[in-house]
Formats: structure tokens, sequence, C-alpha cells
């Protein structure tokens, strides 16, 4: 699952840097649907028993707030310095005022509020992408604090709703890019219940069948013509739908009931380390790489499309990878041991301490 979770990102690097390869990958949008279902099978791995022995709703959501909050927050500054920049240099339509209150929202994890900027800007301008990490919080929420009722049937209804708000969101916005600004923001919803709770209930039903590396590497591989493949508007609800319903789970599924060799296993992991970082920061970095390019060297980057958007793929993965092994993982891990050093009591010490009171 390593090896899809590196290919989504790569895709949706790819879309947002279109102009750099002279096209893009039409439906990579789709990715963000593939993270929320790996999201949901693999947290539910994780910590599923773990929430079951009673860590409490608080715990859990402070160490996905952890896992998330040290890339994203980079990201934050490095977009917020550029919009900054732009004012001061008068290359940007947005005020001053505009820029501070994004800022405040965005360092509390919180969307930009409509109407703090003109025109139907994202939920969190300075990290756009950032839109999906909402959804995915509050869909961690939701699954922390029903999951003792989760039984099976449960689960499926839920998995139900989501399923009639996914295609709702098809329809409503031909096709499913849809949640990243607040006039598409429902449809973020339909995204994440439909594809996170999916997520879970594989967990719950694992595959019996085990699968080798050839199996996990064509996973991998089907991600990039389905990403790649025209569809015309009149198709593109009906195409988003039976990718993200069909598709996607077959293709988890398959993923995690599948074992390739180490090297296989080295280099999909290799993908997967990289993947949240290449997520959180590829859109403020490629925004300075393109204005710093035009205005200090003259060159305008479109005009050496594709090669100029290899080279920024190239450099924006090394950039992940460093930034996962000397920024990332290190502020993880002083979090962690600082949460831990905390002590926070779980539910079934909270329920005792009741029942002595």
């Amino acid at each position: 699952m390593d090896g899809l979770r590196g290919i989504a990102a790569l895709a949706v690097l790819q879309f947002h840097a279109q102009n750099l390869f002279g096209g893009h990958l039409r439906s990579s949008y789709l990715a963000v649907d593939l993270f929320f279902l790996l999201s949901g099978l693999v947290l539910s791995h994780a910590y599923e028993e773990r929430l079951k022995r009673g860590m409490s709703v608080r715990r859990f959501m402070l160490i996905r707030i952890v896992r998330l909050y040290p890339l994203y927050i980079l990201g934050t500054l490095v977009g917020a310095a550029f919009f900054l920049a732009s004012h001061v240099f008068g290359t940007s339509e947005y005020s001053l005022v505009g820029i501070a209150i994004a800022f405040v929202f965005a360092v509390l994890f919180m969307p930009t509020p409509a109407g703090v900027f003109s025109g139907d800007i994202s939920l969190y301008p300075f990290v756009y992408p950032a839109w999906s990490l909402f959804f995915e919080l509050t869909a961690n929420y939701l699954y922390s604090a029903t999951l003792p009722a989760q039984a099976t049937r449960f689960l499926m209804s839920v998995v139900g709703l989501g399923a009639v708000l996914l295609i709702w969101s098809a329809f409503q916005f031909e096709g499913l890019d849809a949640g990243i600004s607040w006039s598409g923001f429902s449809g973020g919803f339909g995204r994440v219940i439909f594809s996170f709770f999916l997520g879970v209930l594989l967990f719950r039903f694992p595959l019996t069948w085990r699968g080798n590396g050839l199996h996990a590497v064509l996973c991998v591989v089907v991600l990039i013509p389905i990403f790649a493949v025209p569809v015309s508007k009149d198709y593109r609800a009906i195409f988003d739908l039976a990718v993200v319903i069909f598709v996607f789970p077959t293709l988890a599924a398959i993923a995690a009931a599948s074992e390739g060799s180490l090297r296989f296993r080295q280099c999909f992991a290799l993908l997967g380390k990289c993947s949240y970082a290449i997520y959180a920061v590829h859109a403020p970095v490629l925004w300075w790489t393109t204005r710093v390019s035009s205005r200090v060297f003259g060159v305008q980057l479109t005009d050496l499309a594709p090669a100029s958007g290899v080279a920024v793929l190239v450099m924006l993965s090394l950039l992940a990878f460093a930034l996962d092994r000397y920024y990332d993982s290190p502020v993880r891990r002083i979090l962690m041991r600082r949460l831990s050093d905390r002590k926070l009591p779980d539910q079934n010490s909270v329920s005792r301490s009741s029942a002595k009171a």
C-alpha cells in the first residue's frame, strides 16, 4: 500500500504542476479518494484494537495531529511567505489583513472563512491540498468517537450513507473534484465518509487470498492509466464513481494481501515515506520555484515543459525525502515523547475514576 500512496502523491503533484509538464493526468484528483481509503485501512490496522482497549478519543486525535501538523505548518509558513512577498512586491491581489486572518486560521489547522479573500479561494490558501486533511481529521474523529458502536451492520450503514453522498456529489459537481473550496465544500463529505469507512470495512474483512510481488506492482502500475485516461464531461461522474466505488477498493484489497520481495518492499516503503511530504509542501514550493525562475533568472519554466516538470518532480521527491528524515520524523518523535510524558488518561481509567467517585 505504500506504493499506492506514493504514486497517488506524485499524481497530485503532476496535476498541480500541469503547466510544467505540458499537460496533466486528467483524473489524478481521484488520488485523494484513494488516500482516504488507505487511511481508513491503515489506521484501523494500527489503532482499532488500541481504541477498543481504552485509548481515548482525545489521545487518538492528538496522535493524528502530531502525524499531520509538522509538515502542514511548514508548508503553511512557506505558502504564507509567498503571499506576503507577493503583497510587498505588488503582485498579489490579496490584502495584508486578509493574509493575516488566513494565517491565524491556518496555524489553528482551520479552514479560512469564506469572504476573507475575494473569489472562490481554497479552504487552505497557503497549502491548498490541505483541504483533504480537514476532512481526514473529521473522519478520524468520527471513527474514534463511534468505534464502540461500529458493529459490522453499523459500519455498512455508514458506508452506504457515504455512497449516497458520494453519488450526489459526483452529479452535483460533474465529477468528484470537489471539497477544495467553499463552493464545493459539501462534496468533500461524501468523498471522505465513503472511502475512509470503506477502508475500515476492508480491514475488518481482509482477503484470505495471498498475492506476491507481481500483484503488488500491478496494483501500482494500474493507477497510472486510471489517472491519465481522458474522460468526456458527459461521462465524468460515472467514471469517477466507478473508480472510487469499485476499482480503488479492489486495488487496495489486493495490495494489502500481497507481499513482494525485500527490494520491492523497500522501494514501496520509500515511496510511502515521501508521499505525505510531497503532498504537504509541493504547492508552495511550486509557487516559489516558478516565481524565482521568472523574476530572478528570467526563465519561464512553462517554456521548458515537460523537462521542467520532470526536474521539479525529481527536486520535490528529493526534498520530501530530506524533510522526512531531517525534519518530520525527528519533530514527531519529540512531540510523541512529550505526549507520552503527559500520560493522558484512557477511557478505562476515566471510567474507573468515575466509578470510585
